[in-house]
Protein backbone atom coordinates (compact mmCIF):
# COMPACT_ATOMS: atom_id res chain seq x y z
CA UNK A 1 0.00 0.00 0.00
CA UNK A 2 1.15 3.56 -0.68
CA UNK A 3 0.26 6.80 1.10
CA UNK A 4 -0.73 9.43 -1.46
CA UNK A 5 -0.82 13.11 -0.49
CA UNK A 6 -2.87 15.10 -2.98
CA UNK A 7 -1.67 18.64 -3.60
CA UNK A 8 -1.56 20.85 -0.52
CA UNK A 9 -4.46 19.08 1.13
CA UNK A 10 -4.24 16.55 3.92
CA UNK A 11 -6.33 14.02 2.00
CA UNK A 12 -4.66 10.64 2.02
CA UNK A 13 -5.68 7.42 0.38
CA UNK A 14 -4.40 3.87 0.35
CA UNK A 15 -3.58 2.48 -3.07
CA UNK A 16 -3.24 -1.24 -3.55
CA UNK A 17 -4.35 -3.95 -5.89
CA UNK A 18 -6.90 -5.15 -3.35
CA UNK A 19 -10.02 -3.44 -2.07
CA UNK A 20 -9.97 -0.89 0.73
CA UNK A 21 -11.55 -3.50 2.99
CA UNK A 22 -8.23 -5.35 3.03
CA UNK A 23 -6.83 -2.54 5.19
CA UNK A 24 -8.76 -4.10 8.06
CA UNK A 25 -7.84 -7.68 7.18
CA UNK A 26 -5.60 -9.48 9.63
CA UNK A 27 -3.18 -11.93 7.99
CA UNK A 28 -3.97 -15.57 8.74
CA UNK A 29 -1.63 -18.35 7.71
CA UNK A 30 -2.87 -21.02 5.33
CA UNK A 31 -2.03 -23.70 7.88
CA UNK A 32 -4.28 -22.02 10.42
CA UNK A 33 -7.15 -22.03 7.95
CA UNK A 34 -6.52 -25.62 6.93
CA UNK A 35 -6.03 -27.26 10.30
CA UNK A 36 -7.79 -24.94 12.74
CA UNK A 37 -11.00 -24.24 10.89
CA UNK A 38 -13.29 -24.99 13.84
CA UNK A 39 -15.96 -22.50 14.82
CA UNK A 40 -13.97 -21.08 17.74
CA UNK A 41 -10.96 -20.12 15.60
CA UNK A 42 -13.12 -18.62 12.89
CA UNK A 43 -15.04 -16.65 15.51
CA UNK A 44 -11.83 -15.40 17.14
CA UNK A 45 -10.41 -14.22 13.82
CA UNK A 46 -13.64 -12.43 12.95
CA UNK A 47 -13.68 -10.83 16.40
CA UNK A 48 -10.10 -9.58 15.99
CA UNK A 49 -10.90 -8.11 12.61
CA UNK A 50 -13.98 -6.40 14.00
CA UNK A 51 -12.02 -5.04 16.98
CA UNK A 52 -9.25 -3.77 14.70
CA UNK A 53 -11.75 -2.01 12.48
CA UNK A 54 -13.31 -0.37 15.53
CA UNK A 55 -9.91 0.91 16.69
CA UNK A 56 -9.00 2.27 13.25
CA UNK A 57 -12.31 4.11 12.93
CA UNK A 58 -12.05 5.52 16.46
CA UNK A 59 -8.55 6.86 15.80
CA UNK A 60 -9.57 8.20 12.40
CA UNK A 61 -12.47 10.13 13.95
CA UNK A 62 -10.70 11.38 17.07
CA UNK A 63 -6.95 11.44 16.35
CA UNK A 64 -6.30 12.21 12.69
CA UNK A 65 -2.57 12.72 13.17
CA UNK A 66 -2.28 9.32 14.82
CA UNK A 67 -4.38 7.80 12.05
CA UNK A 68 -2.15 9.21 9.29
CA UNK A 69 0.95 7.90 11.07
CA UNK A 70 -0.73 4.51 11.32
CA UNK A 71 -1.07 4.33 7.54
CA UNK A 72 2.73 4.39 7.33
CA UNK A 73 3.28 1.64 9.92
CA UNK A 74 4.46 -1.80 8.75
CA UNK A 75 1.51 -4.07 8.07
CA UNK A 76 2.64 -6.47 10.80
CA UNK A 77 2.54 -3.68 13.40
CA UNK A 78 -0.57 -1.84 12.29
CA UNK A 79 -3.10 -3.80 14.36
CA UNK A 80 -1.20 -3.21 17.61
CA UNK A 81 -0.50 0.44 16.76
CA UNK A 82 -4.17 1.28 16.23
CA UNK A 83 -5.10 -0.60 19.42
CA UNK A 84 -2.62 1.59 21.32
CA UNK A 85 -3.86 4.81 19.73
CA UNK A 86 -7.50 3.84 20.35
CA UNK A 87 -6.62 3.24 24.01
CA UNK A 88 -5.05 6.69 24.12
CA UNK A 89 -8.21 8.23 22.67
CA UNK A 90 -10.32 6.44 25.29
CA UNK A 91 -8.13 7.59 28.17
CA UNK A 92 -7.77 11.15 26.90
CA UNK A 93 -11.55 11.47 26.55
CA UNK A 94 -12.30 10.68 30.17
CA UNK A 95 -11.71 14.19 31.51
CA UNK A 96 -14.37 15.81 29.34
CA UNK A 97 -16.85 12.97 28.87
CA UNK A 98 -19.17 13.55 31.82
CA UNK A 99 -19.27 17.31 31.24
CA UNK A 100 -20.14 16.83 27.57
CA UNK A 101 -22.77 14.19 28.31
CA UNK A 102 -24.27 15.91 31.32
CA UNK A 103 -24.05 19.43 29.91
CA UNK A 104 -22.28 20.69 33.01
CA UNK A 105 -19.12 22.75 33.42
CA UNK A 106 -16.21 21.11 35.17
CA UNK A 107 -15.73 22.42 38.70
CA UNK A 108 -12.54 24.01 39.95
CA UNK A 109 -9.74 21.93 41.54
CA UNK A 110 -11.23 22.57 44.98
CA UNK A 111 -14.38 20.74 43.94
CA UNK A 112 -13.18 18.37 41.09
CA UNK A 113 -13.99 17.08 37.53
CA UNK A 114 -14.69 13.84 35.39
CA UNK A 115 -15.57 11.19 32.39
CA UNK A 116 -15.19 7.08 30.69
CA UNK A 117 -16.87 3.48 29.75
CA UNK A 118 -20.41 3.91 31.26
CA UNK A 119 -22.99 6.70 31.35
CA UNK A 120 -23.09 6.93 35.14
CA UNK A 121 -22.43 10.65 35.40
CA UNK A 122 -25.88 11.82 36.41
CA UNK A 123 -26.52 9.03 38.92
CA UNK A 124 -23.11 9.11 40.57
CA UNK A 125 -22.69 12.87 40.24
CA UNK A 126 -26.00 13.58 41.92
CA UNK A 127 -25.31 11.03 44.64
CA UNK A 128 -22.12 12.94 45.42
CA UNK A 129 -23.80 16.33 45.51
CA UNK A 130 -22.94 17.23 41.92
CA UNK A 131 -19.32 16.05 42.15
CA UNK A 132 -18.25 14.71 38.74
CA UNK A 133 -14.88 13.38 39.89
CA UNK A 134 -16.23 10.00 40.97
CA UNK A 135 -17.56 8.90 37.54
CA UNK A 136 -14.29 9.99 35.92
CA UNK A 137 -12.14 8.17 38.44
CA UNK A 138 -14.29 5.06 38.21
CA UNK A 139 -13.76 5.03 34.47
CA UNK A 140 -10.02 5.47 34.91
CA UNK A 141 -9.95 2.75 37.54
CA UNK A 142 -11.84 0.48 35.14
CA UNK A 143 -9.00 0.82 32.62
CA UNK A 144 -6.30 0.45 35.24
CA UNK A 145 -7.81 -2.75 36.63
CA UNK A 146 -8.51 -4.17 33.17
CA UNK A 147 -4.95 -3.63 31.93
CA UNK A 148 -3.45 -4.88 35.20
CA UNK A 149 -5.45 -8.08 34.72
CA UNK A 150 -4.03 -8.45 31.20
CA UNK A 151 -0.52 -8.41 32.65
CA UNK A 152 -1.66 -10.86 35.34
CA UNK A 153 -2.68 -13.20 32.48
CA UNK A 154 -6.38 -12.89 33.20
CA UNK A 155 -8.38 -13.09 29.98
CA UNK A 156 -11.05 -10.47 29.32
CA UNK A 157 -13.37 -13.38 28.59
CA UNK A 158 -12.72 -14.86 32.04
CA UNK A 159 -13.71 -11.77 34.04
CA UNK A 160 -15.53 -13.29 37.01
CA UNK A 161 -16.21 -10.53 39.54
CA UNK A 162 -16.27 -11.76 43.11
CA UNK A 163 -17.71 -8.56 44.57
CA UNK A 164 -21.36 -8.57 45.56
CA UNK A 165 -21.72 -4.90 44.65
CA UNK A 166 -23.82 -4.80 41.44
CA UNK A 167 -21.96 -1.76 40.06
CA UNK A 168 -18.55 -3.37 40.58
CA UNK A 169 -19.78 -6.63 39.07
CA UNK A 170 -21.16 -4.78 36.06
CA UNK A 171 -17.93 -2.84 35.55
CA UNK A 172 -15.80 -5.98 35.73
CA UNK A 173 -18.05 -8.04 33.48
CA UNK A 174 -18.10 -5.27 30.87
CA UNK A 175 -14.43 -5.83 29.97
CA UNK A 176 -15.24 -8.67 27.61
CA UNK A 177 -17.46 -6.33 25.56
CA UNK A 178 -14.89 -3.57 24.99
CA UNK A 179 -13.27 -3.90 21.53
CA UNK A 180 -10.46 -1.47 22.33
CA UNK A 181 -9.46 -3.45 25.40
CA UNK A 182 -9.63 -6.74 23.52
CA UNK A 183 -7.42 -5.40 20.74
CA UNK A 184 -4.97 -3.80 23.20
CA UNK A 185 -4.77 -7.07 25.14
CA UNK A 186 -3.74 -8.86 21.98
CA UNK A 187 -1.12 -6.17 21.26
CA UNK A 188 0.32 -6.51 24.77
CA UNK A 189 0.58 -10.28 24.44
CA UNK A 190 1.97 -10.20 20.89
CA UNK A 191 4.56 -7.44 21.27
CA UNK A 192 5.36 -7.67 24.99
CA UNK A 193 4.51 -4.01 25.63
CA UNK A 194 6.04 -2.57 28.80
CA UNK A 195 3.48 -2.19 31.57
CA UNK A 196 5.07 0.84 33.25
CA UNK A 197 4.58 2.96 30.11
CA UNK A 198 0.85 2.25 30.09
CA UNK A 199 0.65 2.79 33.83
CA UNK A 200 2.34 6.19 33.60
CA UNK A 201 -0.13 7.30 30.94
CA UNK A 202 -3.10 6.37 33.10
CA UNK A 203 -1.61 7.91 36.24
CA UNK A 204 -0.90 11.20 34.45
CA UNK A 205 -4.38 11.32 32.93
CA UNK A 206 -5.98 10.59 36.30
CA UNK A 207 -3.96 13.30 38.04
CA UNK A 208 -5.00 15.73 35.31
CA UNK A 209 -8.72 15.13 35.98
CA UNK A 210 -8.90 17.84 38.64
CA UNK A 211 -6.35 20.27 37.17
CA UNK A 212 -7.60 23.42 35.44
CA UNK A 213 -4.19 25.13 35.13
CA UNK A 214 -0.66 23.89 35.72
CA UNK A 215 1.54 25.89 38.04
CA UNK A 216 4.82 25.82 36.13
CA UNK A 217 6.13 25.28 32.62
CA UNK A 218 7.97 22.18 33.74
CA UNK A 219 4.63 20.69 34.84
CA UNK A 220 3.32 21.01 31.28
CA UNK A 221 6.53 19.45 29.96
CA UNK A 222 6.24 16.59 32.45
CA UNK A 223 2.65 15.93 31.40
CA UNK A 224 3.85 15.69 27.79
CA UNK A 225 6.52 13.21 28.85
CA UNK A 226 4.07 11.12 30.87
CA UNK A 227 1.44 10.97 28.13
CA UNK A 228 2.82 11.56 24.62
CA UNK A 229 6.36 10.25 25.18
CA UNK A 230 5.11 7.03 26.69
CA UNK A 231 2.84 6.47 23.69
CA UNK A 232 5.93 6.90 21.48
CA UNK A 233 7.94 4.44 23.60
CA UNK A 234 5.19 1.86 23.15
CA UNK A 235 4.95 2.60 19.42
CA UNK A 236 8.67 1.90 19.12
CA UNK A 237 8.21 -1.40 20.92
CA UNK A 238 5.46 -2.34 18.49
CA UNK A 239 7.90 -2.04 15.57
CA UNK A 240 10.60 -3.88 17.50
CA UNK A 241 12.77 -0.90 18.52
CA UNK A 242 14.01 -1.03 22.11
CA UNK A 243 17.11 1.07 22.79
CA UNK A 244 18.02 4.05 24.94
CA UNK A 245 19.00 6.37 22.11
CA UNK A 246 15.64 5.97 20.39
CA UNK A 247 13.87 6.51 23.71
CA UNK A 248 15.78 9.77 24.26
CA UNK A 249 14.60 11.07 20.90
CA UNK A 250 11.04 9.91 21.62
CA UNK A 251 11.16 11.67 24.99
CA UNK A 252 12.11 15.02 23.45
CA UNK A 253 9.51 14.67 20.70
CA UNK A 254 6.84 13.73 23.22
CA UNK A 255 7.53 16.76 25.42
CA UNK A 256 7.45 19.03 22.39
CA UNK A 257 4.19 17.55 21.12
CA UNK A 258 2.70 17.82 24.61
CA UNK A 259 3.49 21.54 24.83
CA UNK A 260 2.24 22.06 21.26
CA UNK A 261 -1.02 20.27 22.06
CA UNK A 262 -1.51 22.46 25.12
CA UNK A 263 -1.06 25.60 23.03
CA UNK A 264 -3.37 24.36 20.28
CA UNK A 265 -6.11 23.63 22.82
CA UNK A 266 -5.98 27.06 24.46
CA UNK A 267 -9.27 28.33 23.01
CA UNK A 268 -11.15 25.10 23.71
CA UNK A 269 -9.82 24.82 27.25
CA UNK A 270 -10.70 28.43 27.96
CA UNK A 271 -14.29 27.67 26.93
CA UNK A 272 -14.29 24.91 29.58
CA UNK A 273 -13.05 27.19 32.35
CA UNK A 274 -9.46 25.99 32.07
CA UNK A 275 -6.18 27.58 31.04
CA UNK A 276 -3.55 25.73 29.01
CA UNK A 277 -0.91 28.38 29.77
CA UNK A 278 0.93 27.56 33.03
CA UNK A 279 0.46 30.05 35.85
CA UNK A 280 4.11 31.17 36.04
CA UNK A 281 4.14 32.07 32.34
CA UNK A 282 0.69 33.69 32.43
CA UNK A 283 1.54 35.93 35.39
CA UNK A 284 4.91 36.87 33.88
CA UNK A 285 3.15 38.47 30.90
CA UNK A 286 0.01 39.65 32.70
Amino acid sequence: ARLVVCGSTARCTLQSSSTAANFFHLPTSASTIRYNSNDANISNTAQRQSDHKHCVELVQNRDMEGYLCGLLMPASSREAYFALRAFNVEIASIKDASKLIGGRSRPSPSSSGGGGPFDMDNELGESQGGDTTLPSRLRMQWWRDAIADVYDNKSTDDASPSSQDPIIRSLTSSRKFNPTLRSLSHAIETHGLTYRFLRRIMEAREEDLSITQYEKRRDVAQYGEDTVSNILYLSLEIVGVRDDESDKVASDIGVGLGVLTALRSTAFRASQGECSIPLDLATKHD
